[in-house]
C-alpha cells in the first residue's frame, strides 16, 4: 500500500494493510469480486495485463472513477496480482 492510494481512498496504511480489496468497491462490484478471482486462479489464465475504467469507494463511501490496472506474475509457489490505479476527473 503506498502513500498515493492511502490519499486517493481517505485510508491510513494501517487499516489497508492486510484487508481485503472489497473495501475500496462499490458494494456491486465486491460482491462479486471474490468468485470472479477464484476463476481466474482454478483456471489458471491470467492476461498479462489488462486495464479498466471502474468505481471505487472512499473511506468516506464516495465513489470514484478511477484506471485499473493490473498485472499478474508468478511467485515459486503462487500467482501474485499488482495493481495500478489512476483517477479521473
Amino acid at each position: 500500500v503506498n502513500d498515493a492510494a492511502c490519499r486517493l481512498f481517505g485510508y491510513p496504511k494501517e487499516e489497508l494493510i492486510g484487508a481485503s480489496i472489497n473495501i475500496l468497491m462499490p458494494k456491486a462490484i465486491a460482491d462479486q469480486h471474490d468468485q470472479i478471482l477464484k476463476r481466474y486462479f482454478e483456471r489458471g489464465i491470467f492476461k498479462s495485463s489488462t486495464s479498466r475504467v471502474v468505481f471505487g469507494l472512499t473511506k468516506s463511501r464516495q465513489q470514484i472513477k478511477i484506471r485499473v490496472a493490473l498485472s499478474y506474475m508468478m511467485s515459486d509457489t503462487q500467482p501474485l496480482i499488482s495493481a495500478m490505479i489512476d483517477e479521473l476527473l
